[in-house]
Parts: structure tokens; sequence; C-alpha cells
């Protein structure tokens, strides 16, 4: 069962995440403190459109790239390069 209340997103009566100012903040498990946060942050272009995902990795303790838009220009860059633009 997943519940929503303010941006805060739980499953099974449990904490998954919530957001913050550049990303969310992925709660895994408990142990015997409390909850594990670890911080994802968001790299975006200038029109708001998340390009590429990122978060520090405590097992390797490095940044680390979770996730990557590939399209370098827009949506329909696939499409359009298959048109010859120039007349």
């Amino acid at each position: 069962m997943t519940d929503y209340l303010d941006g805060f997103q739980y499953v099974n009566h449990r904490l998954n995440f919530f957001p913050h100012g550049e990303g969310f903040v992925d709660v895994k498990g408990t142990n015997a403190e409390g909850y594990n946060y670890f911080y994802v942050y968001n790299y975006t272009d200038h029109l708001g459109n998340t390009r590429a995902t990122y978060g520090f990795d405590p097992d390797t303790r490095t940044v680390k790239t979770l996730e990557e838009n590939q399209n370098k220009c827009c949506p329909f860059q696939n499409i359009l390069m298959k048109y010859d633009l120039k007349g």
C-alpha cells in the first residue's frame, strides 16, 4: 500500500522518499538508529528538464550517476536528424 502526504511517499507505512529543492531524498530501510537517507540530485537544463540524476554512493564514497538522459538537444532530435533541413 502506498500513501502520499505533502510530497512524502510511504510504502507499507514506512517512509520511502521525499523531495527537496534540487531532487529527492531516497530512504533506505532502517537500522538501529533509524532511517538511512541518501540525497539524490537532478541536473536540469534551462527548460527544467532533468538531464542527469546523481548522488553519493556510501560504498565507494564517490559521486555516482544514477540516470542520464541521452537526448542532447530535444525529444525530437532522432526524428529531426532523418530530414535534410538545409532546404
